[in-house]
């Protein structure tokens, strides 16, 4: 079950990302970041869906909802996606948590280009 809105508009909501959404990411990230390919396979697209859930979903001594976040558009699909991972530092002897962005990445045919300004205010 997808998490509650963050940022509702006219052009989409966004919300941090779900288990549902693992597949529809992993496939954006391949069409944008491994462009070699013509057809993505399913294989492909499953193997980087698991390894998505891992590193944004369950996260090693990590609990809570994921950093990460998706948009999605009017008619339900997936127009970008924003990685976040969640890090914690020490500094003389306080714990402090962080954030360290990965990828940031829309869908042109999906989003009409406001998926980067949602993502980036919410």
């Amino acid at each position: 079950m997808a998490a509650p809105s963050v940022l509702e508009s006219q052009h989409g909501s966004v919300r941090p990302l779900a288990a549902e959404d693992l597949e529809r990411v992993a496939a954006l990230f391949l069409t944008k970041f491994r462009r070699r390919r013509r057809h993505l396979p399913d294989r492909a697209i499953a193997e980087t869906a698991e390894y998505m859930g891992k590193i944004y979903l369950d996260p090693a001594g990590q609990s809570g909802e994921s950093n990460a976040l998706v948009q999605i558009n009017p008619q339900g699909d997936l127009g970008g996606f924003l990685g976040v991972l969640k890090a914690r530092y020490e500094l003389n002897g306080a714990a402090l948590n962080a954030a360290i962005i990965g990828p940031f990445m829309a869908d042109p045919g999906a989003d009409h280009g406001s998926a980067g300004p949602q993502l980036l205010r919410a």
